[in-house]
């Protein structure tokens, strides 16, 4: 049907482990939006027998609202490393709009880029679920997606307004090469 192969990926619930990871390099996918700013689902903790949230802060510790794109270490997906599994792990530091708003999705854009001249690339990731028109994404969480990014649009490098530009998750593997490349 003329679709192309997919290059990137987020596991659900931001579960993916080292075996996951290898079997998206191993399949020529080149990024990967798993690790999560943890820190920003803080509506999980408490729940009875909750082994997601017992999971994502455990394996993403070390991920937060300025956390940029890295090699996983063979050791802890968690972390860059030496040896590296071969595919660009994307923070998702802006979380979902399912659990932040757009107010603090611009806070988390403005801890990564400050306003002045970018020295390297920084990253901002938000996620977002699929939608039609009569779900409940598209009615309460789209705000929070388009209030961020209307915010962000203030500064588009292709306006000249900024150094801000858009690009898909496949796209980062070029920004950030590395050991995966």
């Amino acid at each position: 049907h003329g679709l192309v192969k997919p290059t990137s990926f987020r596991a659900g619930g931001w579960i993916a482990d080292d075996g996951v990871l290898w079997a998206l390099a191993n399949n020529d996918y080149v990024a990967d939006t798993s690790a999560v700013n943890w820190a920003c689902l803080e509506e999980w903790d408490g729940y009875t027998n909750n082994a997601l949230w017992e999971y994502i802060p455990d394996t993403w510790a070390g991920i937060d609202a300025t956390s940029q794109p890295y090699y996983p270490s063979t050791a802890d997906v968690g972390v860059p490393g030496d040896p590296s599994i071969p595919i660009l792990e994307v923070p998702d530091n802006a979380c979902l709009a399912d659990y932040i708003d757009a107010e603090e999705m611009i806070e988390i854009l403005e801890a990564n880029w400050a306003g002045e001249v970018l020295e390297q690339p920084e990253a901002w990731s938000i996620g977002f679920h699929s939608v039609t028109k009569n779900s409940l994404y598209f009615t309460h969480y789209r705000p929070h997606i388009e209030g961020a990014l209307d915010r962000a649009d203030e500064f588009l490098a292709v306006n000249d307004d900024g150094p801000l530009v858009y690009g898909t998750l496949s796209e980062m593997a070029l920004v950030w090469p590395g050991s995966g490349s």
